[in-house]
């Protein structure tokens, strides 16, 4: 998936949200980091459910999707993610909210 992520044919954003069903935590991972690559505003729904998932490396990753999408949109959702338990998640959502400051 990696190297599908690096190469992004047309197709690979419906690829990965497939994935994101599969029982392996891993590739569950993978699938979240090239969803964040790809993210736009039309995945903005996605990010934040993918937001609130249990698995700390899933929520790090929409953080920094959401940080990527921008907007006012993400702000509230970024503002839960630095109060996260996990300190990287915290820190993603922290350097997300910083870009937006920045826009």
């Amino acid at each position: 998936m990696w190297a599908l992520i690096r190469i992004a044919p047309p197709d690979l954003a419906e690829f990965l949200v497939a994935r994101l069903e599969e029982p392996e935590t891993e590739l569950r991972r993978v699938a979240t980091h090239g969803i964040a690559e790809l993210a736009d505003p039309s995945r903005l729904p996605l990010l934040l459910a993918l937001a609130g998932d249990d698995d700390w490396n899933v929520r790090n990753e929409a953080a920094r999707g959401l940080g990527r999408v921008g907007g006012e949109a993400c702000r509230a959702p970024l503002l839960t993610l630095v109060r996260d338990v996990e300190p990287v998640v915290a820190r993603t959502a922290r350097q997300a909210l910083d870009l937006l400051s920045a826009v």
